[in-house]
């Protein structure tokens, strides 16, 4: 792992003062140092220089504060354009906190985060009116004229202190109204120095910036190109798509940009040789872990002059820490860690009952901070169940995510605590399914999900995206079961040709679980049995696996055979069957014309039908229920 020291000139400096001041106030101190260097830019053609952005600012800031007072939440309608950033600027110069809405957002749900937050005042660019109407009725509208550089009434902007609150982000939830959370200038102002400790940011840098502003990583692109004199381009991902992103990072010679892990995997799989952005030299990565593949992508696509920054971040704690890799360096684990906690944080990996656990072992990810966010907006309960008080003034945040501490001291990032599930009453961490599939020959992307057979059983399945030489189902089933536990090999796998993403790039977790009954992941032609054993084996294995019927030619494996659905199977099918019947034969012969074959074949053959037995090799690989089940089959 490597840190970066940039050749050109260093971005404007940073004094003792800037961190016991306002967003507003070091950003003065930038515009009066470079006045005329370009601030901001978008794909339309817009751009204004720092003097220009300056003067749209106090005049958006201005006519804010006609309608409203300072302290106020004002909601900014945002199309990632150059009016977008002006129009947040000008928010936190009238010392309100602005409100992200994005323009692609459905308008039920907009409309009920400004209700929330009690926004009165919208802020948009011009074409978005009617959008800003049915958003928000009740909401006054500024539209923001980036063509009017001359400030107006910019004696009139107040003060504003460091604790005045920046924003209101509301984080993602697939259902209802996702938790509001509040940020402060503070907290702003010292992140970007910490990052720019970590990474020092020039004069001549070009922030790209794809991510919404309704991210909470959003804030650390424009911040860190604004408050640091670089220059912030702006492009829409999701209305012009990864092809025309990844020519707009080429002609406008981005030199540090922030995706997701699903993003930055796609994008550099589109990428065919080295060479092609010679400008960029940072790729900050964040917000889902980050397999050893990727780093290989990386590698293969990059020279020395660039560097790949993992780190794990929250809307809550901004940067919690992060690692520098160099294409030629390499991790020794499947997860490529998020390093060391950045400065002013420190994290500790806790049990659910809050214990500490032993170094290299899962958990939550805690973070003590004395810059942590001041909370959940209206949500005092939700505030005090995340935000536990600590020493000298600090506060610890539980993050919600996994990781886990290696040897040498570094945090890797392992998902979301809810992406550790119990299949057959046994742990099945879905980040370390993810990371195997994402190995075999052929796969390009991995999601795992759980879903519910007819049984009420806990089942796995994995949506992949494939590429020509995927060798199928059944045959990534065969290689997962060398690599990973039993239990953890999913019962199914979806070709898609793309995982479905939440607008920041993040995998859509909740549209995989959701979008598809058990049932409906069937896909076969449907051949009857041909006699008494096998109108048995597959009456039998229907209720083992939770489906409507089995078809003598299906692949059991594809419909979720597992040692204790075997064992189910040959509980209630032995009176028909006999003894040549045992859990291994049906595990060996997934389907039931192969399994009746190697019956048939083997009429002699001293299989044990001892059911203690078969209770005995399913308790011993730890599958709990099997005594009921075959209880059951006695029945």
């Amino acid at each position: 792992m490597s840190g970066g020291t940039p050749s050109q000139i260093f971005g404007v400096s940073w004094a003792s003062g800037d961190l016991s001041g306002s967003f507003n106030d070091r950003l003065a101190n930038v515009v009066a140092a470079v006045p005329d260097r370009t601030a901001v830019a978008d794909n339309s053609g817009k751009a204004l220089t720092y003097r220009e952005l300056a003067g749209v600012t106090a005049n958006v800031a201005a006519e804010v504060l006609s309608v409203c007072s300072s302290g106020d939440k004002v909601a900014l309608l945002s199309d990632l354009s150059v009016g977008s950033i002006a129009g947040l600027l000008g928010i936190t110069a009238a010392g309100c906190g602005y409100v992200p809405v994005d323009w692609t957002e459905p308008v039920e749900r907009a409309g009920r985060k400004l209700i929330d937050s009690g926004a009165s005042v919208i802020v948009l660019s011009p074409g978005l009116e009617p959008l800003a109407l049915a958003m928000a009725p009740h909401c006054h509208q500024v539209v923001v004229d980036v063509d009017d550089f001359a400030p107006v009434g910019s004696s009139r902007l107040p003060a504003v202190s460091p604790a005045a609150h920046f924003n209101l982000i509301y984080t993602s939830g697939s259902t209802g109204l996702p938790k509001g959370v509040i940020q402060n200038h503070r907290n702003v102002v010292f992140d970007t120095s910490t990052s720019n400790s970590l990474f020092p940011i020039t004069l001549e840098d070009r922030f790209g910036l794809a991510i919404p502003l309704t991210f909470g990583a959003s804030v650390s692109d424009v911040a860190g190109a604004l408050l640091n004199g670089a220059r912030l381009d702006l492009f829409d991902l999701k209305s012009q798509g990864m092809d025309a992103m990844a020519t707009w990072m080429r002609d406008r010679r981005i030199t540090v940009t922030h995706l997701v892990p699903t993003i930055l995997r796609r994008w550099l799989a589109s990428v065919d040789r080295t060479g092609l952005y010679p400008d960029l030299r940072l790729i900050k990565a964040g917000g889902e872990p980050m397999f050893l593949s990727d780093l290989e992508l990386f590698s293969s696509r990059f020279g020395t002059g660039c560097l790949l920054r993992n780190g794990l971040g929250t809307t809550e704690t901004y940067l919690v820490a992060a690692a520098f890799f160099t294409p030629a360096d390499n991790v020794e684990s499947s997860v490529v860690p998020v390093g060391m906690p950045a400065p002013g944080r420190s994290v500790a990996i806790v049990g659910p009952e809050g214990e500490a656990v032993p170094m290299g072992e899962v958990g939550e990810i805690l973070v003590t901070s004395a810059y942590l966010s001041p909370g959940y907006w209206n949500n005092p309960e939700g505030t005090d169940n995340s935000f536990l008080a600590a020493a000298q003034g600090q506060r610890t945040y539980r993050t919600g995510d996994l990781g886990r501490i290696r040897p040498d001291g570094q945090l890797e990032h392992l998902g979301r605590v809810d992406d550790m599930v119990k299949v057959m009453g046994q742990q099945a961490h879905l980040t370390d399914i993810e990371n195997a599939i994402s190995e075999l020959e052929g796969v390009l992307e991995a999601c795992v999900v759980t879903k519910r057979d007819q049984n009420g059983n806990t089942r796995l399945v994995a949506y992949v995206v494939v590429a020509a030489d995927f060798e199928g189902s059944a045959a990534a089933r065969s290689r997962l079961s060398g690599r990973i536990p039993a239990h953890t090999v999913p019962a199914r796998f979806v070709v898609l040709d793309s995982l479905p993403t939440l607008p920041f790039g993040k995998v859509d977790r909740g549209a995989l679980s959701t979008n598809h009954s058990w049932d409906d992941l069937v896909d076969h032609e449907y051949r009857e049995p041909r006699n008494e054993v096998e109108v048995a084996l597959t009456s039998a294995a229907a209720v083992a696996l939770g489906v409507e019927r089995v078809g003598i030619d299906d692949d059991l494996f594809s419909l979720g055979l597992d040692s204790l659905s075997a064992v189910q199977l040959v509980a209630r099918a032995r009176e028909v069957v006999g003894a040549a019947l045992t859990a291994g034969a049906v595990l060996e012969n997934p389907s039931i014309s192969a399994l009746s074959d190697a019956l048939r074949d083997a009429p002699n053959q001293s299989f044990s039908l001892d059911l203690e037995t078969l209770l005995a090799e399913v308790e011993e690989v730890g599958e709990p229920g099997a005594r009921g089940i075959l209880d059951s089959g006695r029945r």
